[in-house]
């Protein structure tokens, strides 16, 4: 007889296990995915590297620094000190401020650490501070590759104009501007070809793991990503006459593109996500798989953005239901942004995001319990695998209920309202984007206040599960908040 997997090994299983074979030839440029190293990027996080920041790489990544160290010796004592005394400098200026997160053991820990860190960690303190602080690592970059994105095209590397309105993080960071520049002149000019071909083929390395990603996400809400957008442009014309002044209606076209940036020295198992205008960027280290990354919600985004803003009047008719939630929201998380379109996006993405998961376990699960079913030979045998998926279907719900209601704490108070809508939408293959103007209306948000209480046992029980097994398997994994800058 064959061996039956446990039901509850699915928790445990890839994303790409659930999705469904992309077909052959499936080409991501159809879907606004592009995957390609940015210089910007390549040269701003190389600065850090040569001013000495010690950041947790993948295997690829070590590699590279060791490659770059070698590449870098020849820089001048004094152009690497002022990259030093500049990122040391932001660097206190930032843990003061992470901090204030910490526990009080836990900011000990982190002081004696960091301060450590200056003289040089034994490998073993390293691995402990790498490992247990890749948090505060990532928030200490994510500054500077919002400083890359400002900058103009290799080889210029241009300053941005300087702008009142643009966040405190990034004018901190944005005298770092010239060294980047001094260095790149030095050192890193004759190599940034070079470079490139080593990022591109990190890149490459990601591709299928991004078709399985950009084609499961799509395949369940059957539907495509709009990549273009017409803009209303107002204009001024002369009459016929050349006399009086008219206003004309111009439709300019846009493009909107998804890039993925490979970067060799993005901090481990973290993702960085930019919006800038109409191109979206996710930066990530290499060897990352795409279809359980958090890349899988940056790609949601690209998504839902244009049907947000579709339907913005059908969103306006809600608003002040969607603004009452919030309000409440905001007396016990003074965080959550009053954004009423924002709520509306992030609802959904975190809504799509939770059911494809169970939805694409779910349905494999059965699939597999019929055949175990099968080569059951009497009827208690039969009634146990029955059990067993109950139990397992029970177990993804769930978590489903968790991670909606960590979403709706933090400012998604529909996402338990969508998701209950994207149920009907599962099996009947309607499109999403023909769906979403009766989602809108339908909404009564009075109905919603009450999501947290109604699922707080589901939530509990997930997280007793979630504790469960991880103390089986001993592992003593860090939890991260969504890296999604």
């Amino acid at each position: 007889m064959k061996r039956v997997l446990p039901f509850l090994a699915f928790l445990i299983f890839s994303a790409n296990a659930f999705a469904q074979t992309p077909p052959a030839g499936f080409d991501l440029s159809n879907y606004g995915v592009k995957i390609e190293p940015d210089r910007r990027v390549m040269v701003v996080m190389a600065s850090l590297e040569a001013a000495g920041l010690d950041t947790p790489l993948t295997a690829d990544g070590e590699k590279f620094r060791r490659k770059l160290k070698t590449d870098l010796q020849s820089i001048s004592p004094e152009l690497r000190q002022k990259l030093v005394v500049f990122v040391e400098r932001y660097k206190t200026r930032f843990a003061e401020k992470y901090k204030q997160e910490l526990s009080e053991a836990d900011k000990k820990e982190f002081s004696a650490l960091l301060e450590k860190s200056r003289q040089g960690l034994s490998k073993e303190e390293r691995k402990q501070f790498t490992e247990k602080y890749k948090a505060f690592f990532n928030g200490l970059t994510a500054p500077f590759i919002s400083m890359a994105y400002t900058l103009s095209p290799a080889p210029d590397f241009s300053d941005p104009r300087r702008e009142t309105d643009l966040p405190g993080d990034l004018l901190e960071v944005l005298d770092f501007a010239p060294l980047v520049r001094e260095l790149y002149r030095a050192a890193l000019k004759s190599k940034l070809d070079e470079y490139a071909k080593d990022y591109q083929t990190a890149g490459d390395a990601m591709r299928l793991s991004t078709v399985r990603m950009v084609f499961g996400l799509l395949n369940y809400l059957h539907t495509r990503p709009e990549l273009t957008y017409l803009d209303r442009i107002k204009t001024q014309v002369k009459d016929s006459k050349g006399k009086k002044n008219l206003e004309k209606i111009e439709l300019r076209e846009r493009t909107r593109r998804f890039y993925i940036v490979p970067e060799m020295f993005a901090v481990r198992e973290t993702v960085n996500f930019r919006n800038i205008g109409d191109d979206y960027f996710a930066i990530v280290p290499p060897a990352t798989d795409l279809s359980v990354s958090e890349v899988r919600r940056a790609y949601l985004q690209f998504v839902v953005d244009p049907l947000v803003l579709k339907n913005g009047k059908e969103i306006s008719t809600v608003r002040d239901g969607i603004k009452t939630l919030l309000d409440e929201r905001r007396k016990s998380n003074p965080n959550v942004s009053p954004d009423v379109f924002l709520t509306v996006s992030r609802s959904l993405v975190e809504a799509i995001d939770a059911r494809q998961i169970e939805f694409e376990k779910t349905r494999l699960a059965t699939a597999q319990a019929r055949q175990n079913i099968d080569l059951m030979k009497t009827v208690n045998e039969k009634k146990a695998v029955s059990a067993g998926l109950e139990t397992f279907k029970k177990t993804i719900a769930n978590e489903t209920a968790l991670q909606l209601s960590e979403a709706y704490e933090n400012g998604a108070v529909l996402s338990f309202y969508f998701a209950d809508q994207l149920k009907g939408l599962e099996d009947s293959g309607f499109d999403i984007a023909g769906s979403m103007r009766d989602f809108i209306l339908a909404l009564d948000a009075a109905k919603e206040t009450n999501r947290l209480a109604q699922y707080a046992d589901a939530k509990q029980n997930a997280i007793a599960a979630r504790e469960e097994r991880r103390r089986k398997s001993g592992s003593q994994e860090i939890i991260i908040d969504n890296p999604v800058t």
